[in-house]
Protein backbone atom coordinates (compact mmCIF):
# COMPACT_ATOMS: atom_id res chain seq x y z
CA UNK A 1 0.00 0.00 0.00
CA UNK A 2 1.45 3.15 -0.90
CA UNK A 3 -0.12 6.47 0.27
CA UNK A 4 -0.82 9.73 -1.02
CA UNK A 5 0.82 12.93 1.46
CA UNK A 6 -1.98 14.54 -0.37
CA UNK A 7 -5.10 14.76 2.32
CA UNK A 8 -3.80 11.94 3.94
CA UNK A 9 -6.01 12.12 6.93
CA UNK A 10 -9.04 12.86 4.96
CA UNK A 11 -11.18 11.29 1.80
CA UNK A 12 -8.36 11.38 -0.83
CA UNK A 13 -7.16 9.22 -3.50
CA UNK A 14 -4.32 7.45 -3.19
CA UNK A 15 -2.32 4.17 -4.70
CA UNK A 16 -2.79 0.51 -3.97
CA UNK A 17 0.14 -1.63 -4.45
CA UNK A 18 -1.37 -5.22 -5.80
CA UNK A 19 1.96 -7.54 -5.69
CA UNK A 20 2.26 -10.66 -8.67
CA UNK A 21 4.69 -13.40 -8.72
CA UNK A 22 5.06 -14.61 -12.02
CA UNK A 23 7.43 -17.44 -13.20
CA UNK A 24 7.28 -18.57 -10.07
CA UNK A 25 9.65 -16.33 -7.87
CA UNK A 26 9.43 -12.85 -10.53
CA UNK A 27 7.57 -10.12 -8.34
CA UNK A 28 5.28 -8.05 -10.34
CA UNK A 29 3.70 -4.59 -8.85
CA UNK A 30 0.23 -3.38 -10.27
CA UNK A 31 -1.16 -0.33 -9.31
CA UNK A 32 -4.91 0.68 -8.88
CA UNK A 33 -6.36 3.89 -8.11
CA UNK A 34 -8.19 3.83 -5.10
CA UNK A 35 -10.37 6.27 -2.72
CA UNK A 36 -8.95 6.50 1.06
CA UNK A 37 -10.33 7.44 4.39
CA UNK A 38 -7.31 8.45 6.13
CA UNK A 39 -4.76 5.62 5.22
CA UNK A 40 -7.57 2.54 4.73
CA UNK A 41 -8.76 2.11 1.17
CA UNK A 42 -13.07 2.61 1.13
CA UNK A 43 -13.44 2.04 -2.69
CA UNK A 44 -11.70 0.62 -5.77
CA UNK A 45 -11.25 2.56 -9.30
CA UNK A 46 -11.22 2.23 -12.53
CA UNK A 47 -9.21 5.53 -12.97
CA UNK A 48 -5.85 3.41 -13.22
CA UNK A 49 -6.98 2.62 -16.63
CA UNK A 50 -6.50 5.83 -18.01
CA UNK A 51 -3.29 6.37 -16.47
CA UNK A 52 -1.40 3.97 -19.08
CA UNK A 53 1.87 6.51 -19.90
CA UNK A 54 4.10 3.92 -21.00
CA UNK A 55 4.29 5.44 -24.69
CA UNK A 56 3.81 1.98 -26.38
CA UNK A 57 1.13 -0.38 -26.76
CA UNK A 58 3.90 -3.17 -26.13
CA UNK A 59 4.86 -3.55 -22.41
CA UNK A 60 6.86 -6.95 -21.32
CA UNK A 61 4.26 -8.94 -18.92
CA UNK A 62 6.89 -8.74 -15.93
CA UNK A 63 7.40 -5.02 -16.08
CA UNK A 64 6.08 -3.00 -13.20
CA UNK A 65 3.83 0.20 -14.10
CA UNK A 66 5.44 3.53 -13.72
CA UNK A 67 5.38 6.36 -12.06
CA UNK A 68 2.30 8.25 -13.79
CA UNK A 69 -0.12 6.89 -10.76
CA UNK A 70 1.52 9.85 -8.59
CA UNK A 71 1.20 12.22 -10.72
CA UNK A 72 -2.06 11.54 -11.73
CA UNK A 73 -3.48 11.08 -7.86
CA UNK A 74 -2.05 14.58 -7.28
CA UNK A 75 -4.71 15.80 -9.90
CA UNK A 76 -7.44 14.06 -9.03
CA UNK A 77 -7.07 15.27 -5.41
CA UNK A 78 -6.42 18.71 -6.57
CA UNK A 79 -9.24 18.83 -8.82
CA UNK A 80 -11.85 16.53 -6.69
CA UNK A 81 -11.18 17.91 -3.20
CA UNK A 82 -8.97 20.53 -2.78
CA UNK A 83 -8.92 23.54 -5.21
CA UNK A 84 -12.01 22.47 -7.01
CA UNK A 85 -14.93 19.60 -6.27
CA UNK A 86 -15.88 18.16 -9.16
CA UNK A 87 -18.25 14.93 -8.25
CA UNK A 88 -17.09 13.06 -11.71
CA UNK A 89 -13.96 13.01 -14.55
CA UNK A 90 -15.68 14.37 -17.49
CA UNK A 91 -16.25 18.10 -15.01
CA UNK A 92 -12.51 18.42 -15.71
CA UNK A 93 -11.85 21.66 -17.31
CA UNK A 94 -9.02 23.66 -19.05
CA UNK A 95 -8.89 26.06 -16.56
CA UNK A 96 -7.99 22.91 -14.02
CA UNK A 97 -5.55 21.42 -15.75
CA UNK A 98 -3.84 24.62 -16.32
CA UNK A 99 -4.01 26.17 -12.86
CA UNK A 100 -3.20 22.42 -11.27
CA UNK A 101 0.03 22.38 -13.83
CA UNK A 102 1.23 25.89 -13.17
CA UNK A 103 0.80 25.17 -9.12
CA UNK A 104 2.93 22.31 -9.43
CA UNK A 105 5.91 23.86 -11.28
CA UNK A 106 5.72 26.96 -8.97
CA UNK A 107 5.37 24.27 -5.83
CA UNK A 108 2.44 26.40 -5.11
CA UNK A 109 -0.13 23.20 -4.59
CA UNK A 110 -1.85 23.11 -1.23
CA UNK A 111 0.08 20.69 0.61
CA UNK A 112 3.56 22.50 -1.00
CA UNK A 113 5.54 24.39 1.84
CA UNK A 114 8.54 27.17 1.04
CA UNK A 115 10.97 24.42 1.35
CA UNK A 116 9.06 22.23 -1.81
CA UNK A 117 10.99 22.14 -5.05
CA UNK A 118 10.66 20.42 -8.23
CA UNK A 119 13.11 19.76 -10.86
CA UNK A 120 12.16 20.67 -14.83
CA UNK A 121 12.31 17.40 -15.65
CA UNK A 122 9.77 16.34 -12.46
CA UNK A 123 7.65 19.09 -13.97
CA UNK A 124 7.95 17.53 -17.57
CA UNK A 125 6.97 13.96 -16.10
CA UNK A 126 3.61 15.28 -14.31
CA UNK A 127 2.73 17.45 -17.91
CA UNK A 128 2.92 14.44 -19.88
CA UNK A 129 1.34 12.34 -17.80
CA UNK A 130 -1.62 14.31 -16.55
CA UNK A 131 -2.62 15.70 -19.87
CA UNK A 132 -2.02 12.08 -21.05
CA UNK A 133 -4.10 10.84 -18.43
CA UNK A 134 -7.45 13.22 -19.92
CA UNK A 135 -6.51 12.47 -23.32
CA UNK A 136 -7.41 8.68 -22.48
CA UNK A 137 -10.16 9.44 -21.07
CA UNK A 138 -11.21 11.07 -24.43
CA UNK A 139 -10.40 8.27 -26.13
CA UNK A 140 -12.29 6.12 -24.11
CA UNK A 141 -15.40 8.14 -25.17
CA UNK A 142 -15.45 10.19 -22.06
CA UNK A 143 -16.09 13.51 -23.15
CA UNK A 144 -14.68 16.45 -20.72
CA UNK A 145 -15.20 19.98 -20.23
CA UNK A 146 -11.53 20.72 -21.72
CA UNK A 147 -11.20 23.26 -24.42
CA UNK A 148 -8.01 22.04 -25.68
CA UNK A 149 -7.55 25.48 -27.79
CA UNK A 150 -6.24 26.64 -24.22
CA UNK A 151 -4.06 24.01 -23.66
CA UNK A 152 -2.17 23.92 -26.74
CA UNK A 153 -1.71 26.10 -29.64
CA UNK A 154 -0.25 25.27 -33.25
CA UNK A 155 3.42 26.75 -34.40
CA UNK A 156 5.48 26.80 -37.43
CA UNK A 157 8.93 25.97 -37.46
CA UNK A 158 11.53 24.93 -40.47
CA UNK A 159 12.75 21.17 -40.01
CA UNK A 160 16.37 21.18 -41.02
CA UNK A 161 16.19 16.97 -40.99
CA UNK A 162 12.89 17.26 -43.27
CA UNK A 163 14.30 20.00 -45.19
CA UNK A 164 10.12 21.73 -44.79
CA UNK A 165 8.03 23.64 -42.51
CA UNK A 166 6.11 21.60 -39.88
CA UNK A 167 3.59 22.23 -37.22
CA UNK A 168 4.07 20.98 -34.11
CA UNK A 169 1.64 21.45 -31.16
CA UNK A 170 3.05 23.39 -27.82
CA UNK A 171 1.77 24.64 -24.36
CA UNK A 172 -0.81 27.77 -24.69
CA UNK A 173 0.34 28.41 -21.52
CA UNK A 174 3.75 28.88 -19.85
CA UNK A 175 5.04 26.97 -16.09
CA UNK A 176 7.60 28.04 -14.08
CA UNK A 177 9.49 25.58 -12.12
CA UNK A 178 10.78 26.30 -8.99
CA UNK A 179 14.57 23.77 -8.36
CA UNK A 180 16.90 24.04 -5.95
CA UNK A 181 19.99 22.06 -7.37
CA UNK A 182 22.20 22.27 -4.11
CA UNK A 183 19.46 20.73 -2.82
CA UNK A 184 21.19 16.78 -2.35
CA UNK A 185 24.35 18.59 -1.06
CA UNK A 186 24.79 18.59 3.27
CA UNK A 187 27.98 18.94 4.87
CA UNK A 188 29.54 15.61 5.96
CA UNK A 189 33.04 15.50 7.41
CA UNK A 190 35.22 12.26 6.30
CA UNK A 191 35.12 11.32 10.03
CA UNK A 192 31.52 11.62 10.08
CA UNK A 193 30.87 8.75 7.49
CA UNK A 194 33.49 6.99 9.49
CA UNK A 195 31.82 6.62 13.04
CA UNK A 196 28.42 5.98 10.66
CA UNK A 197 30.05 3.33 9.32
CA UNK A 198 31.78 1.80 12.67
CA UNK A 199 28.18 1.91 14.40
CA UNK A 200 26.99 0.13 11.66
CA UNK A 201 29.42 -2.58 12.00
CA UNK A 202 29.46 -2.76 15.98
CA UNK A 203 26.52 -2.60 16.97
CA UNK A 204 23.70 -2.93 14.02
CA UNK A 205 25.55 -5.37 11.85
CA UNK A 206 22.50 -6.51 10.11
CA UNK A 207 22.01 -3.99 8.31
CA UNK A 208 25.86 -3.77 7.37
CA UNK A 209 25.67 -4.99 3.68
CA UNK A 210 22.85 -2.63 3.10
CA UNK A 211 25.22 0.54 3.93
CA UNK A 212 28.18 -1.17 2.10
CA UNK A 213 26.13 -1.82 -1.36
CA UNK A 214 25.32 2.04 -0.80
CA UNK A 215 28.83 2.97 0.24
CA UNK A 216 31.02 1.03 -2.37
CA UNK A 217 28.46 -0.13 -4.53
CA UNK A 218 26.20 3.06 -5.33
CA UNK A 219 22.76 0.78 -5.02
CA UNK A 220 19.45 2.53 -4.17
CA UNK A 221 18.53 1.71 -0.35
CA UNK A 222 15.26 -0.32 -2.04
CA UNK A 223 17.92 -1.98 -4.06
CA UNK A 224 20.19 -2.80 -2.15
CA UNK A 225 17.25 -4.81 -0.30
CA UNK A 226 16.67 -6.78 -3.42
CA UNK A 227 20.60 -8.37 -3.03
CA UNK A 228 20.74 -12.29 -2.84
CA UNK A 229 23.70 -14.19 -0.81
CA UNK A 230 26.23 -15.39 -3.02
CA UNK A 231 25.35 -18.96 -3.39
CA UNK A 232 21.60 -17.31 -4.76
CA UNK A 233 23.83 -15.91 -7.60
CA UNK A 234 23.15 -12.21 -5.51
CA UNK A 235 26.65 -11.48 -5.60
CA UNK A 236 29.66 -12.59 -8.16
CA UNK A 237 33.68 -12.37 -6.66
CA UNK A 238 35.98 -12.90 -9.44
CA UNK A 239 39.53 -13.37 -8.09
CA UNK A 240 43.05 -14.45 -9.22
CA UNK A 241 44.52 -16.15 -6.23
CA UNK A 242 43.96 -14.20 -2.99
CA UNK A 243 43.40 -10.56 -5.26
CA UNK A 244 40.03 -10.08 -5.70
CA UNK A 245 39.79 -8.09 -9.25
CA UNK A 246 35.69 -7.39 -9.91
CA UNK A 247 32.55 -7.75 -7.53
CA UNK A 248 28.83 -7.88 -9.53
CA UNK A 249 25.55 -7.76 -7.88
CA UNK A 250 22.81 -9.07 -9.82
CA UNK A 251 20.02 -6.56 -9.75
CA UNK A 252 18.69 -8.05 -13.40
CA UNK A 253 14.81 -8.76 -11.67
CA UNK A 254 12.93 -8.31 -8.85
CA UNK A 255 12.34 -11.88 -7.15
CA UNK A 256 10.45 -13.24 -4.52
CA UNK A 257 12.12 -12.86 -0.97
CA UNK A 258 9.93 -13.35 1.66
CA UNK A 259 7.26 -16.06 2.51
CA UNK A 260 4.68 -13.69 3.03
CA UNK A 261 5.01 -11.85 -0.51
CA UNK A 262 6.10 -8.18 1.26
CA UNK A 263 7.91 -6.17 -0.67
CA UNK A 264 11.10 -5.65 0.23
CA UNK A 265 11.90 -2.71 -2.02
CA UNK A 266 12.05 -1.69 -6.34
CA UNK A 267 14.73 -1.51 -8.63
CA UNK A 268 14.97 1.40 -10.38
CA UNK A 269 16.81 0.12 -13.15
CA UNK A 270 17.60 -3.87 -13.84
CA UNK A 271 20.96 -4.52 -14.04
CA UNK A 272 24.23 -6.36 -13.07
CA UNK A 273 25.64 -3.52 -11.20
CA UNK A 274 29.68 -3.82 -10.43
CA UNK A 275 31.42 -2.26 -7.24
CA UNK A 276 33.23 0.85 -8.19
CA UNK A 277 37.11 -0.43 -8.79
CA UNK A 278 38.62 1.47 -6.19
CA UNK A 279 36.22 -0.21 -3.51
CA UNK A 280 36.79 -3.53 -4.00
CA UNK A 281 38.96 -4.58 -0.86
CA UNK A 282 36.79 -2.40 1.08
CA UNK A 283 33.69 -4.20 0.47
CA UNK A 284 35.15 -7.29 0.62
CA UNK A 285 36.02 -7.03 3.91
CA UNK A 286 32.67 -5.68 5.28
CA UNK A 287 31.46 -8.82 3.21
CA UNK A 288 33.57 -10.79 5.13
CA UNK A 289 32.51 -9.15 8.41
CA UNK A 290 28.89 -9.32 7.79
CA UNK A 291 28.90 -13.70 6.68
CA UNK A 292 30.69 -13.94 10.05
CA UNK A 293 28.22 -12.36 11.82
CA UNK A 294 24.83 -14.17 10.41
CA UNK A 295 27.00 -17.51 10.40
CA UNK A 296 24.11 -20.02 11.69
CA UNK A 297 21.22 -17.83 11.55
CA UNK A 298 18.21 -18.56 10.04
CA UNK A 299 16.88 -17.58 7.09
CA UNK A 300 14.15 -18.41 4.60
CA UNK A 301 16.59 -20.70 2.26
CA UNK A 302 13.40 -21.05 -0.42
CA UNK A 303 14.62 -17.50 -1.10
CA UNK A 304 18.03 -16.63 -0.16
CA UNK A 305 18.03 -13.09 0.57
CA UNK A 306 21.24 -11.61 2.01
CA UNK A 307 19.98 -9.04 4.95
CA UNK A 308 17.59 -10.96 7.07
CA UNK A 309 15.89 -9.72 10.10
CA UNK A 310 15.47 -11.28 13.62
CA UNK A 311 12.55 -13.92 12.04
CA UNK A 312 15.20 -14.77 8.72
CA UNK A 313 13.07 -12.85 6.46
CA UNK A 314 14.71 -10.63 3.84
CA UNK A 315 15.09 -6.74 5.30
CA UNK A 316 12.37 -4.48 3.32
CA UNK A 317 13.49 -0.50 2.79
CA UNK A 318 10.97 0.32 5.70
CA UNK A 319 12.75 -1.86 8.41
CA UNK A 320 16.07 -0.66 6.63
CA UNK A 321 15.17 3.44 7.51
CA UNK A 322 13.78 2.61 11.38
CA UNK A 323 17.32 0.61 11.80
CA UNK A 324 19.27 3.59 10.16
CA UNK A 325 17.46 6.07 12.63
CA UNK A 326 18.90 4.33 15.43
CA UNK A 327 22.66 4.33 14.12
CA UNK A 328 21.91 8.20 13.84
CA UNK A 329 20.96 8.67 17.27
CA UNK A 330 24.36 6.81 18.42
CA UNK A 331 26.23 8.47 16.25
CA UNK A 332 25.55 11.59 16.43
CA UNK A 333 26.65 11.40 20.58
CA UNK A 334 29.88 9.70 19.13
CA UNK A 335 30.49 12.63 16.93
CA UNK A 336 29.78 15.85 19.41
CA UNK A 337 32.62 14.82 21.19
CA UNK A 338 34.96 14.41 18.22
CA UNK A 339 38.17 16.17 18.69
CA UNK A 340 37.07 17.45 15.07
CA UNK A 341 35.67 21.03 15.24
CA UNK A 342 33.49 20.20 12.17
CA UNK A 343 32.41 16.63 13.07
CA UNK A 344 31.57 18.09 16.45
CA UNK A 345 29.04 20.88 14.30
CA UNK A 346 27.81 18.11 12.26
CA UNK A 347 26.47 15.85 14.87
CA UNK A 348 24.74 18.66 16.05
CA UNK A 349 23.31 19.26 12.95
CA UNK A 350 21.97 15.65 13.56
CA UNK A 351 19.58 16.82 16.28
CA UNK A 352 17.65 18.93 13.48
CA UNK A 353 18.25 17.33 10.04
CA UNK A 354 17.03 14.13 9.71
CA UNK A 355 19.62 11.79 7.12
CA UNK A 356 18.59 8.54 5.47
CA UNK A 357 20.39 5.86 4.20
CA UNK A 358 20.52 7.49 0.78
CA UNK A 359 23.37 9.73 2.41
CA UNK A 360 26.07 6.13 1.42
CA UNK A 361 24.51 6.57 -2.31
CA UNK A 362 25.10 10.32 -2.23
CA UNK A 363 28.74 10.02 -0.61
CA UNK A 364 29.65 7.23 -3.39
CA UNK A 365 29.17 9.84 -6.25
CA UNK A 366 30.77 12.56 -4.35
CA UNK A 367 33.74 10.09 -4.22
CA UNK A 368 33.09 9.19 -8.10
CA UNK A 369 33.53 12.93 -9.41
CA UNK A 370 36.51 13.88 -6.63
CA UNK A 371 37.94 10.88 -8.22
CA UNK A 372 37.87 12.74 -11.68
CA UNK A 373 35.03 10.26 -13.07
CA UNK A 374 33.06 12.10 -16.06
CA UNK A 375 29.15 11.73 -16.61
CA UNK A 376 28.77 8.21 -18.33
CA UNK A 377 31.42 6.62 -15.84
CA UNK A 378 28.90 7.96 -12.76
CA UNK A 379 26.01 6.71 -14.43
CA UNK A 380 27.04 3.35 -14.95
CA UNK A 381 28.32 3.34 -11.29
CA UNK A 382 24.69 4.76 -10.27
CA UNK A 383 22.79 2.58 -12.22
CA UNK A 384 21.05 5.94 -13.79
CA UNK A 385 18.61 5.45 -17.01
CA UNK A 386 18.69 9.34 -16.92
CA UNK A 387 22.15 11.92 -16.93
CA UNK A 388 20.04 14.81 -14.52
CA UNK A 389 21.52 13.12 -11.39
CA UNK A 390 25.10 12.89 -12.05
CA UNK A 391 24.52 16.37 -14.22
CA UNK A 392 23.87 17.89 -10.38
CA UNK A 393 26.84 16.39 -8.70
CA UNK A 394 29.40 17.48 -12.05
CA UNK A 395 27.93 21.36 -11.66
CA UNK A 396 29.13 21.15 -8.23
CA UNK A 397 31.98 19.58 -9.19
CA UNK A 398 34.53 22.55 -8.53
CA UNK A 399 33.45 22.90 -5.12
CA UNK A 400 33.04 19.11 -4.40
CA UNK A 401 37.18 19.59 -5.57
CA UNK A 402 37.98 22.07 -3.45
CA UNK A 403 37.06 20.07 -0.38
CA UNK A 404 39.35 17.30 -1.42
CA UNK A 405 43.24 18.17 0.02
CA UNK A 406 44.72 15.88 -3.12
CA UNK A 407 43.61 13.15 -5.32
CA UNK A 408 45.73 11.07 -6.95
CA UNK A 409 45.72 11.01 -10.87
CA UNK A 410 45.61 7.38 -10.78
CA UNK A 411 42.23 5.60 -9.30
CA UNK A 412 43.39 4.49 -6.00
CA UNK A 413 42.39 2.21 -2.67
CA UNK A 414 40.27 3.69 -0.75
CA UNK A 415 43.08 4.11 2.18
CA UNK A 416 41.41 6.71 4.53
CA UNK A 417 38.86 4.15 5.12
CA UNK A 418 39.39 1.61 7.44
CA UNK A 419 37.02 -0.57 9.75
CA UNK A 420 38.70 -0.49 13.02
CA UNK A 421 38.64 3.38 12.98
CA UNK A 422 38.61 4.70 16.50
CA UNK A 423 35.36 6.58 18.02
CA UNK A 424 36.09 10.11 18.06
CA UNK A 425 39.52 10.12 16.84
CA UNK A 426 40.51 12.54 13.80
CA UNK A 427 43.47 11.24 11.98
CA UNK A 428 44.73 14.46 10.69
CA UNK A 429 47.05 12.15 8.38
CA UNK A 430 44.30 10.77 6.62
CA UNK A 431 41.58 13.16 7.50
CA UNK A 432 39.90 15.12 4.70
CA UNK A 433 38.22 18.01 4.63
CA UNK A 434 34.46 18.12 4.68
CA UNK A 435 31.95 17.08 1.68
CA UNK A 436 28.15 17.79 1.54
CA UNK A 437 25.31 16.18 0.80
Amino acid sequence: MEGNRTNSNKLHFGIYNHVLTVDNDKLVTRKLIVLKDGKLPVAFTNFDMFAGGSGTPLKHLDSNDGPQYLYVCKFLNYVFFEKYSITKLTDITAEMLISFLKGYGSCTLPNDDENTSRSKSSVNRCVNYVLSFVHELERQNHKTKVDWKKIYRKVKKISTKARRVITEEQLAFEIRYKENVNEIFRDITEEAFQIIMQVIIDRHTNILMLAALGAFAGLRPSEACNVRREEYGGIFFELFGDEIYNIEIDLTKEVRLRSDDVPVGGIKKHRRQKVYPAFLAEFRTLYEIYMDFIEGRKFETDYGPLTTNQYGKAYTYNAYLREFKKVICEAREIMIHSDNPSTQLYGHMLYTHSLTPHIFRHWFTVKLVQFGEQLPTIMKYRGDRSPESANTYLQNKSELIKQLDSVEDEIWSYNTWRVNKIYGQSNPENQESSTTE
